[in-house]
């Protein structure tokens, strides 16, 4: 025969298919939401109390609540009743007086520090008012420093980043780089200290004896990079370039764009050689040679109003006071 179940635990916490088992060994209604079964079931425990809370099968549901102590019995009154008559009140009072406590019977308390002049501790953690303003002041002005440090290298990032030229070889630099990772046979070298292992790649010696390798960086030199640089130094539409001189031939990076963008559609690094590979594909060399013409033609189209009013300063004069 499997022993009783015993009840513990608040009643808020429990499923309502625990709270009709308990309202099933309490012979209460089983039915109703888990809220009136909380409520039937407190009810009758509060009702009850005396009685459940020694029955081991439901005293776990009463947890801290504590039964009111009983009144005492005759004999314990009767020992109390005793114990006051037999004790007189006047020897109380004088044990009492005898053995009262005074301030002079008190041990006498240390001596304080402020007492003879030492303050050391509260001068040292009183701060005045000059030495507050002093750190607030010093923390502003280490906030602005490096607002002004943060903001100095925002300016020189977007300057970078707003030239036509940077533009043009950041694209032709992430082509080389997504080439290389593509044609190299890496090697991998484990490296293992301690516990961990480090896998580090490692191209192999003779990489650049391999056909396959120079083929494909030669003929995505020639349409990317040689051509282009080629144009743009000897073709400039350009308003905003200095004039060419003797000693330096400007290099326009509008023409340069221009003619990349034809030559990756005209020249297909695949069918000039059996071993050249065109590792990027069309789509993404033609999406990087368009983002170098946008650039390079926003650029052209800034500096121009500002070459024509230098180079046609009467017009400018006179359009400007027909107007006015």
């Amino acid at each position: 025969m499997p022993p009783p179940t015993q009840f513990s635990g608040a009643l808020a916490p429990k499923k309502k298919i625990e709270l009709q088992a308990i309202a099933s060994a309490l012979n209460l209604e089983a039915g109703g939401t888990k809220e009136e079964l909380q409520g039937r079931i407190r009810k009758y425990l509060d009702n009850n109390q005396s009685e459940l809370e020694d029955d081991p099968t439901f005293a776990g549901l009463f947890g801290r609540r504590k039964r009111s102590q009983p009144p005492p019995s005759r004999v314990e009154s009767r020992a109390l009743k005793t114990l006051r008559e037999s004790t007189p009140i006047a020897d109380v009072s004088a044990y009492l007086e005898q053995n009262a406590l005074t301030p002079s019977s008190l041990p006498p308390l240390p001596d304080s520090p402020i007492a003879h002049g030492d303050r050391s501790i509260i001068d040292q953690l009183a701060l005045s008012r000059t030495d507050v303003s002093n750190v607030v002041q010093r923390l502003k002005t280490s906030e602005e420093n490096i607002l002004r440090s943060a903001n100095s290298g925002i300016i020189v990032f977007r300057e970078t980043l707003s030239s036509s030229r940077n533009i043009w070889t950041l694209t032709a630099v992430l082509e080389l780089i997504y080439i290389l990772y593509m044609i190299i046979p890496w090697n991998v070298y484990f490296l293992k200290f301690g516990g961990t292992t480090a896998s580090i790649p490692y191209p192999p010696l003779d990489t650049i004896y391999r056909p396959s390798f120079t083929r494909t960086l030669i003929h995505w030199f020639i349409p990317a990079l040689l051509l282009p640089a080629l144009a743009g130094s000897l073709i400039s539409f350009s308003p905003a370039l200095p004039t060419a001189t003797l000693s330096r031939v400007p290099f326009d990076p509008l023409t340069a764009s221009i003619i990349r963008l034809a030559l990756q559609f005209a020249y297909d690094p695949s069918t000039m050689n059996s071993a050249a590979r065109d590792v990027i594909g069309l789509r993404i060399r033609a999406l990087n040679s368009a983002i170098g013409v946008a650039f390079a033609f926003a650029e052209a189209i800034k500096g121009a109003p500002a070459v024509w009013q230098r180079e046609s300063p009467v017009f400018m004069t006179e359009e400007t006071s027909d107007i006015e």
